[in-house]
């Protein structure tokens, strides 16, 4: 007996509900296994070397790059997973993405090593802290050839949840946080600080790396490097969206996570690590709705081949419901409690003024809409004037970041940011209503009232 759509439906949220919430409390292993780490370098370090390793971390906002190829990879594998020639297709076509990546990002890494010697550091890492510049410009260089060694690895997630494995994908993030709590662990009682700082980028890219190799073992696929006479014209139908993805994701992960690395432009790596503390405090709510989320986006695009666009709208307000609901609860518990969260985990008493905590409880809130509304965009492959909107806030967020410093102090990074975040929340907004509306003429009129 076959079931009625409406059962259909119901075990597809079951479904989802279900691997959102192993992946939320995945999420959440994550999450205390970085707070340990967190702990350790701000007991271990100074404030200000503490300052240097956690504005590294802006760094990781680079691998958006492949993960917008892969985001488009996952949407055009979703549509064709499943076995026989579907399988081998999608096997042809993972192999020759992942080869024609690991030539731009390896062959990117190579040139970045070969013109080092020209970069302009104090521009682009200030100059408020000469004392601990010349391992910032060691820790940043070092940092950037191994996130481009990993990077193509990433690809490997996006078949994952391709194939609707949802939670393997959601167990690479600890995976990758014990490994860096490990080697931090190993490297703290030497002299030297250029390892530890390192320690995050080389477990992230032998994480990404071991599930590159379980990935293709666990498809029964022979991995081969691909030529690129053969590879691009199997890549080149993705080329723009990937583009447009890649783009995209980098401006959005930048804005999103360049608190720290901006702060410590201007105001030194001191001023930075004390921001950092309160950041990563609220940034455990952030990236717990961020995988809770992340089932949505195959989802869509499934019920977006199907002309399911009630089921997308329904979820699409749920998601956004959600999202403030739990944002709005996080800043204010966050702010009540941020400043004994913070001496626990330093050691050390770091107080910020209220203002910043605000700023920092509206950064939570737009993050957290951008990315539910992200999931929605990514699966309609419509990039365009989002981009546009976040390239250009990137262009401006430093210099506001500058100016914003003599009148707001410690809150200006956060303060520029937040500005970005909510004109790029309201483009993504009113490119999801078109999106909503553009589909609607299959529709009934009913159905117009819903939207």
């Amino acid at each position: 007996m076959k079931r009625s759509p409406l059962a259909r439906a119901a075990a597809a949220d079951r479904t989802l509900l279900v691997e959102a919430s192993l992946g939320g409390l995945l999420r959440l292993l994550q999450v205390a296994l970085a707070f340990a780490l967190v702990a350790l370098l701000a007991r271990s370090l100074s404030l200000a070397e503490y300052g240097v390793w956690a504005s590294l971390g802006i760094i990781g906002s680079l691998a958006m790059v492949t993960s917008g190829i892969g985001a488009r990879l996952c949407n055009e594998m979703a549509v064709a997973a499943g076995p026989g020639d579907w399988d081998r297709r999608n096997s042809r076509l993972f192999l020759a993405v992942f080869s024609v990546s690991a030539v731009f990002c390896w062959g990117s890494g190579g040139l970045l090593l070969l013109l080092s010697p020209w970069i302009p550091w104090p521009a682009v890492l200030g100059r408020a802290d000469p004392a601990l510049f010349p391992l910032a410009r060691a820790g940043f260089l070092a940092a950037l050839l191994i996130q481009a060694a990993g990077m193509p690895f990433v690809l490997a997630a996006f078949g994952l949840r391709a194939y609707r494995q949802n939670v393997a994908v959601a167990a690479l993030s600890p995976l990758a946080t014990a490994g860096s709590l490990a080697m931090a662990l190993l490297f703290l009682g030497g002299s030297r600080r250029l390892p530890l700082l390192l320690a995050p980028f080389t477990a992230w890219t032998l994480t990404y790396l071991a599930c590159f190799l379980i990935f293709l073992k666990s498809r029964r696929w022979r991995w081969r490097f691909v030529p690129l006479s053969e590879a691009w014209p199997v890549f080149r139908p993705l080329l723009a969206d990937s583009v447009s993805f890649s783009l995209l994701g980098f401006a959005l992960a930048f804005l999103l996570q360049s608190l720290t690395f901006l702060t410590s432009r201007r105001l030194g790596y001191g001023a930075a690590g004390g921001l950092d503390v309160y950041v990563k405090i609220y940034a455990v709510a952030l990236v717990g709705f961020g995988e809770v989320l992340q089932p949505l986006w195959p989802a869509y695009a499934a019920q977006r081949a199907a002309g399911d666009w009630t089921g997308i709208r329904r979820r699409l307000r749920v998601s956004l419901a959600a999202a403030a609901g739990l944002s709005i609860a996080a800043g204010c518990g966050g702010a009540l409690l941020a400043p004994r969260l913070a001496r626990l985990v330093s050691g050390k008493a770091i107080a910020l003024p209220a203002q910043v905590l605000l700023l920092l409880g509206l950064w939570l809130l737009f993050a957290t809409l951008i990315q539910a509304l992200q999931m929605f965009l990514n699966a309609c492959n419509a990039t365009r004037a989002q981009l546009l909107a976040a390239a250009l806030l990137l262009l401006i967020l430093p210099g506001l970041s500058g100016r914003l410093v003599p009148a707001w102090g410690l809150g200006a990074a956060p303060a520029a940011v937040v500005l970005c975040l909510a004109l790029q929340l309201l483009v993504m907004a009113w490119r999801a209503g078109g999106e909503l509306r553009r589909n609607d003429a299959g529709f009934d009129g009913r159905r117009r009232r819903e939207i």
